[in-house]
């Protein structure tokens, strides 16, 4: 059977995808998406356990103001229906004895960190006025230019002198999982401005309702959306993108094709490699991803009432200087990051859920390597054993609240969500990843474009990020329309003459 032929096909319906279709569909082009899961996120989606429900990946939100990344992509999209809580502490973060916390008021957080560090008063005030001065819309082409080249932590060492206080500004950035160490300045730059300045959104219903309203859009403005349809193939002839061929044998032609997906996985399951030069190749895979999480999850009997509760993510390290082990992690020398984690409680249970004895639903996670499947399950009981002993210190009646417990290892993540090594934000955003484009929103292929967060991009990972990729690619999809269309009227008008 041949499905008629579409506008464009996207492949997988991560957030990403859900926001290029839904933008494509939207200036009346013919679009389907095809996802291999049963529902619609990606890594933007929740699980049931029963009559629980616990967000898999995403458990807050950045960027949903009005004239933020992800509040103005909903605006344009007329995703209305969404409520958003957002705390007033994006980031809490014990460290080192000490215990500082980020505000989504600018000015508190510049007075605590100015109380905590007397002597780098002055320079807080400026480095935060600083990143304050970041607008996409407005100064992005001048930021671009003068940072892509740089080092988060060079930035940071411009203002700063204090070693401790260059490390504990490094923890929220931890969101897009590498080593600070390592982190483009640009990327930092953007995440601060996005994630922390406007961070810790928390959706009512859960974070499958955001893809869920997405996919709404998609479908009410004409996109089809084919659910538990895994795409085998990337058809092409002389290095033009013809069609897609699902796991059944259909064969979905298309004037486009959006892989919103695995790079890796395009470049070597869905493509003949033989279209691309060796010299190519070596070059996408010499790529890093981010790194993986082991994750733990938790349903608790009784309520929590001390300040974690208030917090979006509360970060524990037991020294400064953990960025040793995530570069350790990073390198795949070691399994997990055992000096430090994160936890976040979901700001609300369901009726239903409390009824099941749930009143309060905790993840606890931490940066890991791929590593040996093997060993995370072998070891993924005394690893989640060790997190919640840990979390006891924040929380002391944890271990008898525990009604419920439910693990995540790489393999896991790679296995849902089919990210290569378990890779929570697609590829590493360091200044040579970025400025080489290895893996652009376009390609040797003609009309193969790409989305998502496996697009070299300096915009820090996340769904900001993916759904930023996803607008970005569509505006590409429909420059490309307009350009043939002017070429083939010039055409037709001369050889009418």
């Amino acid at each position: 059977m041949r499905h008629p032929k579409y506008d464009a096909v996207i492949v997988g319906a991560g957030i990403g995808g859900l926001v290029c279709g839904s933008y494509l569909s939207k200036q009346g082009l013919k679009v389907l998406i095809a996802e291999r899961q049963n529902k619609p996120g990606g890594c933007c989606t929740s699980f049931m356990k029963g009559r629980l429900s616990f967000d898999a990946a995403v458990h807050n939100f950045a960027s949903c103001r009005p004239r933020g990344i992800m509040g103005s992509i909903l605006g344009e999209l007329g995703v209305n229906d969404l409520r958003f809580e957002q705390r007033k502490i994006v980031d809490l973060v014990f460290s080192s004895g000490m215990k500082l916390k980020f505000f989504r008021d600018k000015t508190r957080t510049i007075r605590q960190f100015s109380r905590a560090f007397p002597k780098e008063k002055a320079n807080i005030q400026k480095y935060f006025d600083f990143i304050d001065s970041f607008d996409f819309t407005a100064n992005y082409v001048w930021f671009y230019k003068t940072y892509v080249d740089r080092k988060f932590i060079d930035v940071l060492k411009s203002y700063f002198s204090d070693e401790k206080l260059i490390a504990l500004l490094c923890v929220p950035v931890l969101n897009v999982n590498m080593p600070f160490s390592e982190m483009s300045a640009l990327s930092g730059i953007m995440l601060y401005r996005e994630y922390i300045m406007d961070g810790g959104y928390y959706l009512d219903g859960g974070t499958q309702r955001l893809a869920d309203a997405l996919a709404a859009v998609f479908r009410v403005q004409g996109g089809e959306l084919l659910l538990s349809k895994k795409v085998d193939r990337i058809l092409t002839q002389d290095k033009l993108a013809k069609a897609v061929t699902l796991s059944d044998g259909t064969v979905i032609e298309a004037r486009y094709i959006v892989a919103n997906c695995d790079a890796t996985q395009v470049f070597s399951r869905l493509l003949d490699d033989s279209i691309f030069t060796s010299t190519y190749l070596k070059k996408m895979q010499a790529l890093k991803p981010t790194m993986s999480l082991f994750s733990v999850y938790l349903g608790l009997k009784n309520q929590i009432r001390n300040e974690v509760k208030d917090a979006g993510t509360i970060w524990h390290f037991d020294k400064y200087d953990f960025n040793r082990s995530l570069i350790s992690i990073y390198a795949g020398r070691k399994k997990y990051l055992s000096d430090g984690f994160a936890f976040c409680v979901a700001p609300k249970v369901s009726e239903v859920e409390a009824v099941e004895g749930t009143r309060e639903k905790m993840y606890i996670f931490t940066s890991a390597s791929y590593g040996d499947p093997a060993y995370w399950q072998n070891n993924k009981r005394r690893l989640t054993g060790q997190l919640i002993e840990r979390v006891k210190k924040h929380y002391p009646g944890l271990i008898r609240d525990i009604s419920f417990c439910a693990t995540a290892t790489p393999g896991d993540i790679e296995k849902f969500t089919s990210n290569y090594r378990g890779a929570t934000c697609g590829w590493a955003y360091s200044s040579q990843q970025i400025q080489s484009q290895i893996v652009k929103r376009n390609c040797a292929i003609r009309n193969l474009f790409f989305c998502g967060h496996w697009v070299n991009q300096p915009y820090p990972g996340g769904v900001p990020g993916a759904a930023f990729s996803g607008k970005a690619t569509a505006d590409l999809i429909r420059n490309h329309l307009n350009m043939t269309a002017s070429a083939e009227k010039k055409e037709s008008f001369v050889n009418n003459g």
